[in-house]
């Protein structure tokens, strides 16, 4: 492996920032050609050196990941073919957003989990109130129209009508039967 120009067995690897046109390859060969030497040179060091020079490239290796996945070009040529490539050919191409590799899941949080289920919980609670007061009204109204049917079918069929009122009996007026009338109708259609 080539070091550089002048490198000698015990020297650093140059970087090659002006071959390539530079940018993120540069700097992956780069990354590359020290961890090579490194591994090369590693039985001169010591244990703590070892360690660290370890810790050192895993902390480098680790942007290197993301350099891999960089921008993707597409263009179509004068003969209606389309192309991929890495390199930008011209100011026409279009730039393609890559993502590559394993989506990572997070743990649940417990919390969020139990305040989740809390609303959950309120939320049945209340539908449980609405329904229950659904059903009430339903009976109420069920009972009005049956209390209003009723009452249009005594006064269509027979032509006195006779009341309580304060412990006495009385006949309906024919006025007072109109107004029974319409009331009880009123009522059947609200509820009916």
């Amino acid at each position: 492996m080539d070091l550089g120009p002048g490198s000698q067995p015990g020297a650093f690897p140059k970087s090659e920032p002006g071959k390539s046109g530079g940018g993120p390859n540069v700097t992956l060969r780069f990354a590359t050609r020290v961890a090579l030497y490194s591994l090369r040179h590693i039985e001169e060091l010591g244990i703590m050196k070892k360690l660290k020079l370890l810790l050192s490239l895993g902390l480098l290796a680790l942007p290197c990941t993301g350099l891999l996945a960089d921008s993707v070009y597409k263009w179509v040529d004068e003969h209606g073919t389309v192309h991929y490539s890495d390199k930008k050919p011209h100011s026409q191409a279009q730039t393609l957003s890559v993502k590559s590799g394993k989506a990572t899941s997070t743990a649940p949080d417990p919390y969020a989990q139990l305040d989740e289920l809390n609303r959950q919980q309120e939320a049945d609670q209340i539908a449980q109130a609405q329904a229950a007061e659904a059903a009430e009204e339903q009976q109420r109204r069920k009972a009005a129209c049956e209390a209003a049917q009723r009452g249009l079918e005594t006064l269509t069929n027979h032509t006195r009508v006779r009341v309580e009122e304060n412990g006495n009996l009385r006949y309906l007026t024919p006025e007072e039967i109109v107004e029974t009338r319409e009331r009880y109708q009123q009522i059947a259609a609200d509820n009916c």
